[in-house]
């Protein structure tokens, strides 16, 4: 573990909080990223496919990378749709939220009809930018 680079904090920390004023269940807490690839579990909330109100009995933990190579471990408790996902990973490594797409091993998409199935134990999900990639 590298200690020389910094923490990146997200979501602009206590200043936005008290700004904000209002705190949603669905909004993640702020995230302190330290620099380098030992990063630690992020805790997300997501929900099943289709739109259902259906919670996994989790945590269920997914490793995240993005093209670069940066990777985290992700703590699922259930989450409430895929964009809400993509919008915090978006934060977290500073991309598009439609820029972002969710793709496992099996390079299958990800979306909100398919999410369910493919969010196991053991999944590797990898983020890639739109750009010319050849993804969806």
């Amino acid at each position: 573990m590298s200690r020389s680079g910094e923490g990146t904090e997200i979501d602009g920390g206590e200043e936005e909080e008290r700004e904000g004023g209002q705190e949603s269940q669905t909004e993640p807490p702020s995230l302190v990223v330290p620099a380098g690839p030992c990063w630690p579990a992020l805790t997300f909330i997501f929900s099943h496919a289709m739109g259902t109100e259906e919670q996994y009995n989790g945590p269920l933990a997914v490793t995240v990378r993005t093209v670069m190579g940066q990777s985290a471990v992700v703590q699922t408790w259930g989450y409430r749709s895929v964009m809400q996902l993509k919008i915090t990973l978006s934060r977290l490594w500073g991309l598009l939220a439609q820029d972002i797409h969710l793709i496992f091993q099996e390079q299958a998409m990800i979306d909100d009809l398919t999410l369910g199935s493919y969010m196991t134990e053991d999944s590797t999900v990898t983020l890639v930018p739109r750009l010319n990639s050849g993804f969806y």
